[in-house]
């Protein structure tokens, strides 16, 4: 059955950005929508046309021809231009057209031209319009004020609001909620969507103290072009082609083993998903904005945003178990009050912001946010600076401060700052930096030879059987610490070695036996020579440390074993005659 005819009263908007008008002579005019009662004036016609009278005005008119019904223009027929955006009007012989310089308008051409393009547009829309220029907004994407009315019909049906530039040809925003809507919508606040994009407009509140302002904290990371600076302007941005970020083809083997049900394990059992396998290459970005704010709570360390959401680690918003004040979450979204963002302290210069919410792991901490603070000084052209949460080393045994002076490959300044927000005037971080298998294997194999000059002179080589002493240690410890060390192990427990002993004994390892945890961060440390044995968990396979062996060049076997209730943190059952065979099997490769 074909679809009913609906009739859509629409106003025309003209190639360059005008509203089309009737005069009381009947003439035609153009006008700017911002002219007095310009949409009161504007010349109405009736389309008809197969769409669902529901949606109406939120989708575009796609008729190829329409049929229309105008007092002010007269019977005419409208075909969609050759090039698809607007339409052209023929009436008799002669086309609509309305030049930019001349107000007139008229049945004035022979041939369609670009100047004679229109578009139809519901006067329901323009309606929202209006209703959105009564009161003074904020640009999600600059904080800057956008005075009443302030709305322009820019070239080529470009409908901007601040920096928001919406394509009328491909289809009429939804409005979600529109000023003074209640329920559940921030008072005041619009969302528009159009197609996969959406923005957010707040209400401007003179007096705050009346109007609270609140940021919605929508994840934003991954859309193209949402990182701004000052007055809208498109954030800078590093060359994603620089050498330093670029990703040689990476053959990744898998970890050796003493029987078939273990490599099961490691491809059934894998953590998130499948292990890569094979030929693969990774893909890091390194981005940047200018004047955004980022979070220094616990648990939020290093999360950036601005007034149009999060572009960097928005995650850690939905696993954090305590907000600092002003950030509230209402279902699935979150908000923070902008008096936070008012109060943050202004931090001028560059920063490197290399770390996550993680900042109390020290696994995250070395293996992950120490490479990619190496990496960013490799991109960072003269002197940076780094900001941390002060007091971190009463909240976490992560040695922060020896590591920076330790491993400080470059020359930046360090502070610390108790505030829960801080606003960097131009911040810098690579993407993503959750996992060692992102990073250039180049990265992390310079990073290794500079450590070892930094550690200091090399000594005879040793056997390590990292032991725990909590969260997956070993049950029948005495036996496996005696099979190691007849084959000249030395038996240690990282927990309270300085992080600059614990990188000494890694630097000089030929062979580490080790339970999963992070300890084997410290494989960093260790030279491609090194062999490993990872004793893992066979309730779950984590790859975070086969990752970094696999780009060190160093050979990896995995013993899984049974855990104390099947638990991951359990402590671990060791069958000591499969990890000899492990042993022997590494030792002769």
């Amino acid at each position: 059955m074909a679809a009913k005819p609906t009739a859509i009263e629409c106003v025309l908007l003209t190639w360059h950005g005008t509203v089309l008008c009737a005069g009381t002579g009947g003439e035609l005019t153009q006008e700017s929508l911002d002219a007095p009662d310009s949409l009161a004036r504007a010349a109405r016609l009736t389309l008809v046309s197969p769409v669902d009278p529901s949606f109406a005005d939120l989708v575009p008119i796609a008729d190829e021809a329409l049929r229309l019904e105008s007092n002010d223009l007269g019977n005419a027929a409208a075909k969609r231009a050759a090039d698809g955006r607007g339409y052209t009007f023929l009436r008799e012989t002669r086309y609509l057209c309305a030049q930019r310089e001349d107000p007139h308008v008229g049945w004035d051409r022979e041939q369609p031209g670009h100047w004679e393009r229109f578009l139809p547009v519901p006067v329901s829309f323009l309606s929202k319009l209006a209703a959105l220029t009564q009161q003074p907004l904020i640009d999600p994407a600059s904080g800057e004020l956008i005075p009443a009315g302030a709305v322009a019909f820019k070239s080529d049906f470009l409908l901007s609001i601040g920096a928001y530039q919406i394509d009328l040809t491909q289809g009429h925003p939804l409005f979600l909620f529109e000023p003074g809507a209640k329920g559940n919508a921030t008072r005041g606040a619009v969302v528009i969507v159009q197609g996969n994009k959406v923005t957010a407009f707040a209400p401007w509140a003179e007096d705050p103290k009346k109007d609270p302002q609140r940021i919605w904290l929508r994840n934003v990371g991954h859309t193209p072009g949402n990182i701004h600076g000052p007055a809208g302007q498109p954030a800078d941005a590093y060359d994603q082609d620089a050498a330093v970020l670029k990703c040689a083809e990476m053959l990744y083997f898998p970890p050796a083993f003493v029987e078939r049900a273990h490599r099961e394990f490691f491809v059934k059992k894998a953590w998130t998903r499948r292990p890569r396998l094979g030929y693969t290459t990774s893909h890091i970005t390194a981005k940047r904005a200018n004047g955004c704010y980022m979070f220094l709570a616990r648990g939020l360390e290093g999360l950036l945003f601005d007034a149009r959401g999060v572009y960097k680690d928005w995650g850690y918003l939905t696993v954090c178990n305590t907000f600092p004040a002003g950030l509230t979450q209402q279902g699935d979204r979150y908000f923070l009050d902008a008096a936070v963002m008012n109060a943050a302290p202004l931090l001028a210069g560059d920063f490197m912001v290399f770390y996550n919410g993680n900042l109390q792991s020290y696994y995250h901490w070395v293996a992950e946010g120490i490479i990619s603070l190496f990496l960013l000084q490799k991109l960072m052209h003269g002197r940076a600076s780094v900001v941390l949460p002060a007091g971190l080393e009463a909240i976490a045994k992560v040695p922060y401060r020896d590591s920076l002076k330790l491993f400080s490959f470059g020359d930046y300044d360090l502070s610390f700052s108790d505030a829960p927000v801080v606003r960097l005037e131009r911040a810098t971080w690579v993407d993503p930096v959750y996992l060692a298998e992102d990073f250039p294997e180049h990265i992390l194999r310079e990073f290794q030879a500079a450590a070892t000059a930094a550690i200091g002179p090399q000594r005879e080589p040793l056997r390590l059987y990292v032991e725990r002493t909590h969260n997956r240690g070993v049950a029948n410890a005495q036996e496996v610490r005696d099979s190691l060390e007849r084959l000249g192990f030395m038996t240690v427990r990282l927990e309270d070695l300085p992080l600059l002993e614990q990188a000494r004994l890694f630097a000089n390892a030929e062979f580490i036996v080790a339970t999963h945890g992070a300890g084997l961060s410290n494989l960093i440390f260790a030279p491609p020579s090194a062999r490993i044995i990872e004793l893992t968990p066979d309730s779950e396979m984590r790859p975070f440390f086969w990752f970094l062996s696999q780009k060190l060049g160093q050979e990896y076997g995995m013993l899984p074993c049974p855990s104390e209730g099947g638990q991951f943190n359990g402590n671990l059952q060791v069958d000591v005659k499969k990890l000899m065979r492990l042993f022997n099997m590494l030792e002769n490769a």
